[in-house]
């Protein structure tokens, strides 16, 4: 179980700290473990706290090829708003690595940027994911990768329903037995 919010670390601008658990015993214990996040660029810290430059928010999954994949959403040091990344460990969570950048957008209305970030496979193989734009009356946007993740379509507004009624927080992709996607 990864902990979301990173720790910054001032010795090194271009990566955070992250904690992870791990239990053996189906839950009865835990054992806390310490990793990096490494970027390509110096990060910012997360909105002025301790935190560092980007957060693991949810749907971390395991990959063909063994890794652990999923999205993390913040501020490298040039950002002016957050965006969506996605990133990958192949040592069980210890070291993560950057990806690539699902969603970034610095004039995006609403002043937060993308943040928020659910991932799912779909039933074609291809991933989705969803993410905030802003608090209030901003639109659900959504993005897709057809190649597990290495690069990602443009963000746009959901597709279907009016972008005003999908305004959201904090989203979340269930793929059912069917194969039909479902988000709450």
């Amino acid at each position: 179980g990864m902990s979301y919010p990173t720790v910054w670390d001032s010795s090194n601008l271009t990566s955070c700290v992250c904690y992870f658990q791990t239990s053996g015993d189906n839950g009865s214990t835990w054992t806390v473990h310490v990793g990096r996040v490494d970027f390509q660029w110096q990060l910012k810290r997360f909105g002025g706290s301790d935190y560092g430059g980007f957060l693991f928010w949810k749907n971390l999954m395991r990959m063909g090829d063994g890794s652990i994949q999923g999205p993390m959403y913040g501020c490298s040091s040039t950002d002016v708003l957050t965006r969506c990344v996605w990133v990958r460990s192949d040592n069980e969570g210890t070291n993560w690595s950057y990806v690539s950048t699902i969603a970034q957008n610095d004039s995006l209305p609403g002043g937060e940027g993308f943040g928020e970030p659910t991932a799912a496979r779909c039933a074609d193989g291809s991933l989705i994911c969803v993410m905030r734009s802003g608090s209030g009356t901003f639109p659900l946007y959504q993005s897709r990768s057809t190649n597990d993740g290495v690069s990602w379509s443009a963000p746009a507004t959901l597709s279907g329903p009016a972008p005003a009624d999908t305004y959201g927080v904090d989203p979340e992709l269930c793929r059912m037995s069917d194969g039909m996607m479902a988000l709450s």
